[in-house]
């Protein structure tokens, strides 16, 4: 797809395209909870999101009203929100509360939210209209189930105009209620048009995916994409993938997928789990697995090729993306027909500010790049000051593009922070080398110790290593010591472990570790199963595990930076 045919100028109008002239080819092999496996073609896709378009009318939802969608992995979320936006209505999906989440915080946070852009409509389960009613009762909002959209006839599409807001993607922030990115329907197809210009889907491809639709890289490149360029997807539910995460491969090797995309961690827990199992698997046919949504660990690409090399993984076939809501998705694309480059980077200059090479007679930071930007974008590393910076100088990541958000919803304080003078300055720190970008992680998450910076993240990534540390249940903070009147790092992880007798090794090998990985001394405080606090959308929350972790210390030790 090089140009938009201007007839099918909005998602809504490929939509109608794609059952006009493909009525009965599968747009989607779902696999449902327990196993079951069902195929919706174009033609039953459309039929199924104008009955939630009948179903809109009838509350008598204004146009441009904003509809928000609550629902676990389900058909329906699929049919609610394309409904939405074949009804001129502003649909946008948040994730379905898990047992993991405080329900208190969960429904305050969205109360708020709720409010803030005044949502018409809120589709979810019957089960859930109980506390809905004692929580969110005080707004005007309708509640839409999916049993009450059974019985409704299919509307007449309405495609809407390319200028109109499609959709509201709300921005998974560690920090704050998340924020209303506004896309329009020309950005998406742009982005759409643009990314594929260097992934190149097509005939014989299909996406296999068990992302949440609440997220970018799910909603943009496991739903919008395919539906746009024709090609079939594979999905499955995110909380069923978790506990068996092979179920992704097993459906590639069922179904010839080609195409996967997954954050960073994922690889890791792919290939944990694949140590643990005798599965044997045959994957010659797949063309990429797609790094995505955090920054990229060259030690994940590792840890997946020496599972899965006897498959057909290939290093070429481990590719990394640098994407965000605010330009839609994609920024930056490794190329998909060699392996992702990567450089060994000094790490006294990297936490000054700068990448240098380190010489090989010292241990160095390897670090993955981002690839180069996609067609039409332009990336800049600029400093605190606003000066643009120069090739290896580390900066906050500002981009531009035809692509760009219009804005954040009913927010324009926070819009004119972030869009300034064309560009966004997305808040990522990073910088160029020989026209790449490398992505080193959040400003917010920067740790300052002795004058140093360091990653949060990359700090989490090497201490859940450690054996005895639950993977994905760590947070570093950083506070202020009182007793000892310096900056600490603190490293707070999960353990499953019951006796305390046995914690010692394990603090003392997470210790060891970081040292080892990041010439860095840090406290390592082991705390139970499920105590770590993650936002509504699953990643981290510093500032929560920092405050809690504050009320279990002693009064006046902490204060924090």
């Amino acid at each position: 797809m090089s140009q938009l045919d201007p007839l099918k100028s909005t998602i809504g109008g490929f939509a109608v395209h794609q059952a006009c002239t493909r009525p009965d080819d599968v747009f989607c092999i779902f696999l449902a909870l327990g196993g079951a496996v069902k195929e919706i073609t174009y033609d039953e896709l459309l039929s199924g999101a104008l009955r939630y378009a009948r179903t809109y009318d009838e509350l008598q939802v204004p146009s441009g009203g904003v509809i928000i969608i609550i629902l676990k992995h389900s058909l329906d979320l699929y049919f609610a929100f394309l409904g939405a936006i074949l009804s001129q209505r502003i649909p946008s999906i948040l994730a379905f509360p898990s047992i993991k989440q405080d329900p208190a915080l969960y429904w305050r946070d969205h109360q708020q939210l709720f409010c803030r852009i005044g949502a018409s409509v809120l589709v979810t389960y019957a089960e859930n209209l109980p506390i809905i009613s004692r929580k969110v009762g005080t707004l005007d909002l309708a509640v839409v189930t999916p049993e009450q959209v059974l019985s409704a006839e299919p509307r007449q599409p309405d495609q809407g105009c390319i200028d109109q807001i499609a959709f509201l993607q709300h921005s998974s922030g560690t920090t704050g209620l998340k924020k209303g990115v506004a896309l329009s329907h020309g950005a998406v197809l742009r982005q759409v048009a643009a990314y594929n210009e260097v992934i190149r889907l097509g005939d014989g491809d299909r996406i296999v995916s068990w992302l949440p639709l609440y997220h970018d890289m799910g909603l943009i490149a496991c739903f919008i994409s395919p539906l746009v360029l024709g090609v079939p997807i594979v999905v499955m539910d995110p909380f069923e993938w978790s506990v068996d995460p092979l179920m992704l491969l097993d459906a590639m090797e069922r179904y010839r997928g080609t195409h996967a995309w997954l954050p960073n961690f994922a690889f890791m827990h792919l290939a944990r789990a694949a140590s643990a199992t005798d599965r044997r698997y045959r994957l010659e046919h797949v063309r990429a697995f797609i790094n995505c949504s955090e920054p990229c660990k060259p030690e994940s690409f590792d840890e997946f090729l020496r599972a899965f090399g006897e498959a057909g993984i290939t290093a070429d076939k481990l590719q990394v993306c640098y994407a965000m809501a605010e330009t839609v998705f994609g920024v930056s694309q490794t190329a998909l027909s060699e392996p992702a480059r990567s450089v060994v980077a000094d790490r006294g200059s990297l936490a000054d500010g700068r990448f240098v090479p380190c010489p090989p007679s010292k241990s160095g930071r390897r670090l993955l790049s981002a690839g180069a930007p996609i067609p039409g974008v332009e990336v800049r590393v600029v400093s605190d000051d606003g000066r643009v910076l120069g090739e290896d100088e580390v900066g906050e990541v500002a981009v531009r593009g035809p692509f760009l958000f219009s804005g954040y919803f009913r927010q324009p304080e926070e819009t004119a922070k972030k869009l300034r003078d064309g560009w966004y300055y997305t808040g990522d720190l990073g910088f160029s080398h020989s026209s790449e970008c490398y992505v080193l992680g959040r400003k917010d998450d920067v740790l300052i110790l002795n004058g140093r910076n360091y990653y949060a993240h990359d700090i989490e990534f090497f201490a859940a290593q450690v054996a005895g540390v639950k993977a994905g249940r760590v947070a570093a903070i950083d506070l202020f010591n009182r007793a000892q009147g310096s900056q600490e790092i603190v490293v707070l992880a999960e353990t499953l472990l019951s006796d305390p007798s046995c914690c010692d090794p394990i603090i003392g090998a997470v210790r060891r570790h970081l040292m080892s990985a990041l010439g860095t001394s840090v406290r390592v405080v082991l705390v139970p199963s499920g105590w770590i606090v993650k936002t509504t959308s699953g990643k981290m929350s510093r500032k929560e595990n920092a405050r809690k972790y504050l009320e279990s210390t002693l009064p006046g030790m902490y204060e924090v930076l």
